[in-house]
C-alpha cells in the first residue's frame, strides 16, 4: 500500500513538521439519520451537527437560531440509516436552553420587542451578540478546581444582522447605517428562491459563552443557560471609523479541552487580511471570566482575546475597536467554513477536520484532515471527501465535527474507528465512518 508522506512549513514562526497518514488504511461508509418530532414536542432543527454530552444518557444539542437539548439512551453512533422521532415520554425534551433575542417559540414583531413593557426588551436592546441568532456549537463538562463544582460550559455562535423572518424585518445594531429596504432583498438576510441567504454587508458573527450548573440527574438539560457574552473579538473589529464594514465577525466555533484549558477554533472574517482560523483558549478555572480568554499570536505567544476594557454591558461601545493581533493556525484562507478537532485516544496526536470551498475546483465544498501535536502547528490538508453538490442545502457533512465510534464524544476518538459527522438538510445528520482495515496482531499474555 502507498504511504502518503506530507512535509510542510507553517509560516515563519513554525518548526518543520512531518506527518504520515495512509488514507487507504480505512474503509469509509456513510450513514444518515433524519430527525422528526411528535406533534406536541417542542421545535428543534439540526442546522449544524448536534454536539453530545454523555453521562447516564446522551444529551444532544440541536442548533439553529436557538438550541434545543434532547436527552435519551439512544446513540448517534449506531452504524445504520434511520429516522429518529423525538418527543417520546421515555426521553427528556427537546427543551429550549438558548436562543436569539427575537425568538421564543416564535418570532416577535419588532414593535413588540422595542416596547419597554416587553419583559425581554432590555435583552433585545443591549444583547448585541445574540440579536438574531444564538446557538450552541460545542459544550463541555468542566470541574472548577477552586470549588469542585461542575458546570456545563457552552460555546455558541451569535449573529446580529439585517434579517427578514416571516413578515418581520429586524434591523442590525452593529452597523445601523446600513438600513433595510423591504423592497430590496439585497439589504437583508432571509429566504430567497427556496434557500436562506445572508446579506454580508449587514451581517456580524459573535463568539459567545454560556453555562449552567451541572449534575448527573440531567436537570441541567432543562434549564436556560447563563449568558457571559462575547469571549473573543475579530482582529479588525466590526466596523471602521468611517462606518464601513471591518469584518463579518467570528463564526462557526469548535472546541476541545486539553491540559486544564479549553481551546476554541473559530473563523475570523476580518476584511483587512488579518483573518483566518484563530485559536482561543482559557484556563478552566477562569472560564466564567470573559477577559481571561486569550488568543494565540506568533509574535507574542498569547494575548487577550477581547479589547482592553471590554465588558458585555459596554459591548456597543467597542464595534469600531480592533481586536487582538493574533495569528491564524494555518495560512489564512477565507474559504474555510469550519475547523474542528479531536484527540486520538492514548496518544499526543490531534486530528482536525476542515470544510472548505475549493476555488480551484468550481468552488466545490471539500473536507480535509489536518494533524498536530500541539494544537497550534498543523499539517497541510489531506483531502478525503469531495462534494459535487452545488446546492448548499442538499450537501452532506456540512459544518463537520468528530464523533467517537460509540457515540460518546466529539473530541476523543479511537484511531482505528471514528466518525466525521455533519448535516445534510431536511433535519438530517450524515456520518462518515472511518474503520481501519489493518489487522492488528494479538499480543500473547
Amino acid at each position: 500500500m502507498k504511504i502518503i508522506l506530507f512535509t510542510f512549513f507553517v509560516s515563519f514562526y513554525a518548526p518543520a513538521i512531518s506527518q504520515t497518514i495512509n488514507i487507504s488504511d480505512y474503509n469509509k461508509t456513510i450513514y444518515t439519520t433524519r430527525f422528526t418530532k411528535k406533534s406536541k414536542a417542542k421545535a428543534f432543527y439540526a442546522e449544524i451537527p448536534p454536539w453530545v454530552i454523555k453521562d447516564g444518557q446522551y444529551h444532544y444539542f440541536f442548533t439553529t437560531n436557538f438550541t434545543a437539548c434532547w436527552s435519551s439512551t439512544w446513540s448517534l453512533g449506531n452504524p445504520i440509516n434511520e429516522i429518529k422521532e423525538l418527543g417520546s415520554k421515555k426521553d427528556l425534551g427537546p427543551k429550549w436552553i438558548l436562543t436569539a433575542a427575537n425568538w421564543w417559540q416564535k418570532f416577535y414583531p419588532p414593535a413588540v420587542l422595542e416596547n419597554p413593557l416587553y419583559p425581554n426588551n432590555q435583552q433585545w436592546q443591549t444583547d448585541y451578540w445574540r440579536r438574531n441568532y444564538n446557538g450552541i456549537f460545542c459544550a463541555h463538562i468542566i470541574t472548577l478546581s477552586n470549588t469542585r463544582n461542575k458546570i456545563l460550559f457552552a460555546v455558541s455562535h451569535g449573529e446580529n444582522k439585517n434579517e427578514k423572518q416571516d413578515s418581520y424585518f429586524y434591523q442590525n445594531t452593529v452597523r445601523p447605517s446600513f438600513t433595510i429596504n423591504p423592497g430590496d432583498a439585497t439589504t437583508f438576510s432571509g429566504m430567497s428562491n427556496g434557500s436562506y441567504k445572508d446579506c454580508r454587508e449587514a451581517y456580524f458573527g459573535f463568539l459567545n459563552g454560556s453555562w449552567v450548573a451541572y449534575d448527573t440527574t440531567g436537570k441541567w438539560s432543562n434549564e436556560y443557560l447563563n449568558d457571559i457574552g462575547p469571549i473573543a473579538w475579530p482582529s479588525a473589529g466590526y466596523v471602521n471609523t468611517d462606518n464601513t464594514q471591518a469584518s463579518t465577525g467570528l463564526r462557526h466555533p469548535s472546541s476541545i479541552v486539553n491540559d486544564n484549558y479549553i481551546y476554541i477554533f473559530v473563523k475570523d472574517e476580518s476584511n483587512d487580511g488579518t483573518g483566518g482560523i484563530k485559536l482561543i483558549r482559557c484556563l478552566l478555572d477562569s472560564i466564567l471570566k470573559p477577559n481571561c480568554f486569550e488568543t494565540w499570536s506568533a509574535i507574542q505567544t498569547w494575548v487577550p482575546s477581547l479589547p482592553k476594557g471590554f465588558s458585555k454591558n459596554l459591548c456597543g461601545n467597542f464595534f469600531s475597536s480592533r481586536g487582538p493581533k493574533n495569528t491564524p493556525v494555518f495560512p489564512n484562507n477565507r474559504n474555510t467554513i469550519r475547523f474542528s478537532v479531536a484527540k486520538f485516544k492514548n496518544t499526543n496526536q490531534f486530528i482536525g477536520v476542515e470544510q472548505y470551498n475549493d476555488e480551484q475546483d468550481n468552488n466545490h465544498s471539500k473536507l480535509a484532515f489536518r494533524f498536530s501535536q500541539d494544537l497550534i502547528h498543523w499539517s497541510d490538508r489531506v483531502n478525503f471527501f469531495n462534494n459535487t453538490e452545488h446546492n448548499w442545502d442538499d450537501m452532506p457533512l456540512k459544518y463537520p465535527i468528530f464523533l467517537s465510534a460509540d457515540g460518546t464524544s466529539n473530541t476523543e476518538v479511537d484511531k482505528d474507528q471514528f466518525y466525521v459527522i455533519g448535516t445534510s438538510g431536511n433535519n438530517s445528520v450524515s456520518r462518515l465512518l472511518f474503520s481501519s482495515n489493518i489487522a492488528h496482531p494479538v499480543l500473547s499474555k
